[in-house]
């Protein structure tokens, strides 16, 4: 790190936290998660030509139950209420 900056050129930028902030939200409220309960939400690159690139990863994290996760295509900030709802159905 130099003058505050990272210079690490193979690190992706993290989400954005207003998005990732929201979508947590939604499915919190949408899977009725209570405060035991834990929802992850991170980006990822698929290199796999079936993908659609970037995909927004919903891990939920029940007590007392395997941790399922869902994907949504899209980067977090293009998210909506809509296509998460329809990730968590999937």
């Amino acid at each position: 790190m130099t003058g505050g900056l990272d210079l690490d050129r193979f690190k992706r930028p993290s989400a954005d936290p207003d998005a990732v902030a929201r979508i947590k939200g939604w499915a919190a409220t949408m899977l009725g998660l209570g405060p035991d309960d834990t929802v992850s939400v991170n980006e990822i690159d698929c290199a796999d030509p079936a993908c659609p690139g970037r995909e927004t990863v919903i891990l939920i994290l029940r007590r007392g139950e395997a941790a399922r996760s869902c994907r949504s295509p899209g980067a977090a900030v293009v998210q909506t209420r809509p296509m998460i709802a329809k990730a968590l159905r999937g």
